[in-house]
């Protein structure tokens, strides 16, 4: 690696420095209108429904699933 190459690394390169990245200082890129927010508006774009939340298996669904206890220590003996 060159000197000139080590002091520029050294000196730091900001993101607006480099051709393709966007200014950070700028809150406003071209390209990228923001809506005006109306008070009481929410602030997050249009996002699907919640994904229903699963429900817990009934008792007598996982009892008849799951062997007792006392029977699975049974069969290692």
């Amino acid at each position: 690696m060159s000197v000139s190459a080590f002091t520029l690394i050294s000196s730091g390169i900001r993101a607006g420095d480099i051709p393709g990245q966007p200014q950070p200082d700028i809150p406003d890129q071209p390209g990228k209108p923001v809506p005006p927010q109306e008070p009481g508006e929410p602030t997050l774009p249009d996002q699907p429904p919640p994904a229903p939340v699963a429900q817990c298996r009934p008792r007598e669904v996982f009892e008849r699933c799951a062997p007792p206890a006392e029977r699975i220590a049974g069969e290692w003996h």
